[in-house]
């Protein structure tokens, strides 16, 4: 705490010492005569700019809306970099005082890159960090106060985990999160958009793919922060084994999911898409992680199931290899009907239902003699499971409900006949 206070107790008495050498300048004639000029020819290219504005607008009509709003944002400090240069290009021409000049020409030229890169930047609190801080360093460069400034910061320092850490490395390397974290996490976007896309690659390895280039780009933001903290890699990778072999034993099942979802992914048993049914859960394959794998029920629920519950439990994938599927009905009628026309009837109601298809062809089997009935089988397949079974299976058993009703064909029930036997003692 005292270095933090000794710290702050320096810059407060820098920025007071400069601000009293600006105030007594502030009354010498050149550096009045600059300030002037270099207001008169900032304001000058403002006018101008709102005044071109209308223009341009015109000219690129049909050029993209956001390159139009480009050149329009940049107008006002290519103007007044180009002025402020003239200006300053004629103080030194007649050898006169030209420093305040000089510093806004700097600063005009720093507006410019900024607008340039902070334009491409959606996220405004980013934005208003990157600005905010730009600017304090290039205002203090151009007076002459920042080295003795980051010298100051850096005098603060504190202790956190046997690492020495400064006031300045840890405003360094949050700002470095900052930045480097937003401009990787676009390239992760892009990248990853790009393999999504890349339809000669499996899905499972563009998940695959697309998991290794976000860990990658974290890992560099990692690397890129921890440099800027000023922290010896070598230490700190002692550090992290020795943590890494203490948490390792809590984290067997972590590591074990970690593990099963690389394999998942590697060998295409399960892919996105797919309809899968293990553990009593049945549903289609909405994403895989490395960690879990996320499975939507017919009924919408969303389930998350670890990555080893599927490498060591059975699984069944209905569109592993093809999204045919089969289906089966089976429904009993009673001994006095006919099987031959029951088998004709049963084969003409799957045609009436739209998902079943008629290839591979529906099928009628009959499969046995029960005690009550005449038992038979019909298959058919769909080939669109994502959207569910249940509901066909339901209009194939109506339909057969339906036909049988028209054509007077019994569906049998078990029945039991009581006798009861009159008592003979009874009867006297």
């Amino acid at each position: 705490m005292n270095s933090f206070k000794h710290a702050f107790m320096q810059l407060y008495s820098l920025v007071s010492e400069e601000v009293l050498k600006f105030y007594h300048n502030l009354f010498q004639v050149h550096f009045v005569v600059q300030f002037f000029l270099g207001a008169l020819v900032l304001g000058l290219a403002y006018i101008l700019s709102r005044i071109l504005r209308k223009k341009i607008v015109i000219l690129f009509s049909r050029i993209p809306e956001k390159t139009n709003l480009f050149l329009l944002e940049e107008l006002f400090p290519v103007l007044g970099w180009f002025f402020v240069l003239i200006l300053d290009r004629g103080f030194i021409m007649m050898h006169l005082p030209h420093q305040v000049v000089h510093i806004l020409l700097n600063l005009m030229l720093l507006l410019m890159i900024l607008r340039l890169v902070v334009f491409f930047i959606d996220n405004i609190l980013l934005k208003r960090i990157i600005m905010t801080v730009t600017w304090t360093i290039a205002i203090l460069s151009s007076i002459g106060l920042w080295e003795q400034t980051r010298a100051i910061l850096n005098s603060a320092s504190f202790t956190l985990i046997g690492f020495t850490l400064t006031l300045y490395t840890v405003s360094k390397a949050a700002l470095a999160f900052l930045v480097f974290g937003w401009l990787f996490k676009q390239i992760s976007t892009f990248l990853e958009n790009r393999i999504a896309q890349a339809n000669n690659i499996k899905p499972t390895l563009q998940v695959l793919l697309a998991k290794l280039v976000r860990f990658l780009l974290g890992a560099a933001v990692f690397f890129i922060v921890i440099g800027n903290l000023g922290i010896n890699l070598t230490a700190f990778a002692v550090f992290s084994g020795t943590l890494g072999i203490g948490i390792g034993f809590g984290l067997q099942k972590i590591a074990s999911n970690l593990v099963s979802g690389i394999i998942l992914l590697l060998d295409d048993s399960i892919k996105p898409g797919d309809i899968i049914e293990t553990e009593g859960v049945t549903g289609y394959v909405k994403t895989m992680g490395t960690r879990y794998t996320s499975v939507v029920a017919f009924d919408g629920r969303e389930i998350l199931i670890p990555n080893e519950m599927l490498i060591t439990n059975t699984v069944i994938n209905w569109s592993h290899s093809t999204n045919l599927v089969r289906l089966q009905v089976d429904v009993g009628v009673a001994y006095k009907e006919d099987p031959h026309k029951v088998q004709q009837l049963l084969l003409e109601v799957p045609n009436k239902i739209e998902r079943i298809l008629s290839r591979p062809k529906v099928e009628c089997f009959l499969m046995d003699f029960a005690d009550s009935s005449v038992n038979f089988r019909l298959v058919f397949w769909i080939k669109d499971p994502r959207k569910g079974y249940q509901d066909v299976r339901s209009d194939v058993m109506l339909g057969i409900w339906d036909t049988f009703k028209a054509n007077n064909i019994e569906i049998p029930f078990p029945q039991q006949d009581i006798y009861i036997k009159e008592n003979p003692l009874a009867s006297r």
